[in-house]
């Protein structure tokens, strides 16, 4: 919005190559956020969200009845962007912290990319980021990211 509001979602299905199985798991979140210019080219975005990951999330395996239950969560986002020029904008940086909401699932995330705007309302994007998994036994190496996308403005 022209006031610096942001509002956005997702639906994410996630397909994991796994010893015991191929894995399949899903998430939708729903984001409110701020983008602050702090200057002509840099943006500061603080956002929190609300989402569900379900399908063979793994986020409380320990359950012996349903070891993948949907599991409710919390994230804090805060992402940095420099406009390099009209078409061309660096996502510097984008860190996250994720919670569930019943079980321990803390699982940060930093990643950049880059943005190229078509038009002012359309722009293509790619990140690459890595992210960390506690569960209950400490932080551990979980995931390096590659994705792609479309951003539609309005």
């Amino acid at each position: 919005f022209s006031s610096g509001v942001v509002v956005s979602g997702f639906f994410q299905p996630q397909y994991d190559l796994h010893p015991s199985g191929n894995l399949w798991r899903y998430y939708a979140e729903g984001d409110l956020g701020y983008k602050a210019k702090l200057n002509s080219n840099f943006t500061l975005t603080p956002s929190a969200g609300i989402g569900d990951v379900w399908g063979d999330d793994g986020v409380h395996p320990s359950n012996k009845k349903n070891p993948n239950p949907s599991a409710a969560y919390y994230a804090f986002y805060l992402a940095g962007d420099l406009k390099l020029d009209s078409n061309w904008t660096w996502n510097m940086f984008n860190v996250r912290y994720r919670n569930a909401f019943q079980y321990r699932w803390i699982t940060p995330k930093v990643a950049t990319g880059l943005t190229y705007n078509i038009n002012k309302y359309s722009a293509l994007y790619g990140t690459v980021g890595y992210s960390w998994k506690d569960t209950g036994s400490g932080m551990n190496p979980d995931k390096l990211n590659i994705g792609a996308g479309v951003k539609a403005n309005f």
